[in-house]
């Protein structure tokens, strides 16, 4: 079956431009754990979230929530912003899908090309 899209792919750059550093509320659509790809034996959570009401609603950040060691706070913190229960050491990853928070976003160079990195998560006042 042919299928036919509304541009030329010709003209279709490669990859996303990073959204400008500053603060974005974004609701979470996914969040799966993985092996790290950085850190051999850790496992993270791979958390992806599109932004809210803005001029670049829709567009889709990504980061990542460490399961282990010096990068708990990191995780804590996300939690606690996301409004997700956790008890003791255990959180459902599925309980995060679907909440809003505002995280605070940075733009650094990773592999010749910039990229957004999600620096803090803000709480949204109830």
């Amino acid at each position: 079956m042919k299928i036919t899209v509304d541009k030329s792919l010709d003209e279709v750059k490669d990859g996303f431009d990073p959204v400008p550093a500053g603060e974005y509320t974004v609701k979470i659509v996914s969040a799966e754990e993985r092996d790290s790809s950085s850190t051999p034996g850790a496992r993270n959570v791979v958390v992806k979230a599109t932004i809210e009401g803005t001029e670049y609603a829709g567009q889709q950040l990504r980061w990542y929530l460490p399961l282990a060691g010096a990068g708990l706070p990191i995780t804590k913190r996300c939690l606690a912003a996301a409004h997700c229960p956790w008890s003791g050491r255990t959180f459902e990853s599925e309980d995060l899908l679907g909440r809003c928070l505002r995280v605070r976003v940075t733009q650094e160079k990773y592999q010749n090309r910039m990229v957004n990195k999600v620096t803090d998560y803000i709480e949204i006042p109830d």
